[in-house]
């Protein structure tokens, strides 16, 4: 839950971190960092990690499947 001295950004950098392990760098400069997460039969299948910041702060994240290089998900 939420109390008044958690932040959000904070949540969701500690989720992607525990789910994903895979630790965030604290550099505001870059608006989106592209995590790839897995990949399958020899690059065929990719799975990425989207993760969008505004002012070094993550505010959204989002997993992409790609198959042939083509989004499906």
């Amino acid at each position: 839950m939420f109390t008044s001295e958690d932040n959000l950004s904070d949540l969701i950098k500690a989720e992607i971190e525990a789910f994903y392990n895979i630790k965030l760098p604290d550099c505001p400069k870059q608006n989106q960092l592209i995590y790839t997460l897995s990949r399958y039969f020899l690059g065929l299948y990719e799975k990425r990690l989207y993760v969008n910041r505004l002012s070094g702060d993550v505010i959204n994240y989002k997993v992409s499947h790609y198959l042939f290089k083509m989004k499906v998900a």
